[in-house]
């Protein structure tokens, strides 16, 4: 199973149990998803620091 393979897998199960989650909780869901996004992409680009900024932003607006 590739990378990709084994991520729309993992999002396929997530959909599943976000079915029973109160709107909320999906809501913080769906934003953990979205930065998590955004730091692989700058990872990939080159820009670790820029990524390890987005992180701490993130984890400290929690």
């Amino acid at each position: 199973m590739s990378t990709l393979e084994s991520i729309t897998a993992g999002l396929k199960e997530l959909l599943e149990a976000a079915k029973d989650l109160p709107t909320e909780k999906v809501a913080v869901v769906g934003l953990i998803l979205l930065g998590t996004g955004a730091i692989l992409k700058d990872l990939a680009s080159g820009n670790a620091a820029e990524a390890i900024e987005k992180a701490k932003g993130i984890i400290d607006s929690q």
